[in-house]
């Protein structure tokens, strides 16, 4: 450029443009970066290993009819006792005693 031969107001108006274009170049890179991640989030999202629905059909019917649900008695049959669930045994209460610090 040549401020010899330019005006101030030539100067002022390429300066506008310039900020103009650096400012449409930072929105095109953020566009750019925006793009990138998202490219690598559908690049991870093809390594995940996928089942098709009729195989994982096949995987829960499986499952629900190998593992016992006792609240349906009528298939699987009454449960078991709980051995968690016996009385407790108790220490037979002291009466010389008026409390306990365990």
């Amino acid at each position: 450029m040549q401020s010899s031969s330019q005006s101030p107001g030539s100067v002022l108006e390429l300066q506008k443009q310039l900020k103009s274009l650096v400012r449409v170049n930072r929105m095109k890179m953020m566009k750019l970066e925006r793009l990138k991640r998202y490219n690598e989030r559908l690049k991870e999202s093809l390594q995940i290993d996928r089942i098709k629905a009729s195989n994982s059909s096949l995987i829960i019917i499986d499952y629900t009819e190998r593992t016992k649900d006792f609240l349906l008695p009528s298939i699987w049959g009454k449960p078991e006792m709980n051995r968690f669930n016996a009385p407790k045994k108790t220490r037979p209460k002291q009466s010389s005693q008026c409390c306990v610090i365990m």
